[in-house]
């Protein structure tokens, strides 16, 4: 009788430690598979991170491009309502391409 609850009870401690045993691989699976997901997550994020990095240096381009085009503009603007106002009764002959060349330079950057 005793060896009968001897060789029970070696069972009942073999059972939970292969249960144990099982717990704790299973712990370690889901923490690789944990780590796998986070790694593949970090690279995802540096590639996101990249192209924002990308997108705002293309901001930055386009910001200083609008800035330089109207700044462009204001400076064609002003040089012929300057033409205008000191010959408002028309332009002299020897005006006349410098004035036609700052419109069409105006129109070209307006657009």
């Amino acid at each position: 009788m005793f060896r009968i609850r001897l060789l029970g009870l070696v069972t009942a401690i073999a059972f939970l430690l292969g249960v144990n045993l099982v717990f704790v691989s299973v712990q370690n699976f889901d923490k690789r598979d944990d780590r796998v997901k986070l790694s593949n997550l970090e690279v995802e994020l540096g590639a996101k991170r990249s192209a924002m990095q990308e997108m705002e240096s293309w901001l930055k381009e386009m910001t200083l491009e609008l800035s330089s085009s109207s700044f462009k503009v204001q400076t064609l603007q002003s040089k012929i309502a300057t033409f205008d106002q000191d010959h408002p009764g028309g332009l002299p002959a020897y005006l006349q391409e410098e004035y036609a060349e700052a419109v069409e330079q105006h129109n070209q950057n307006s657009n």
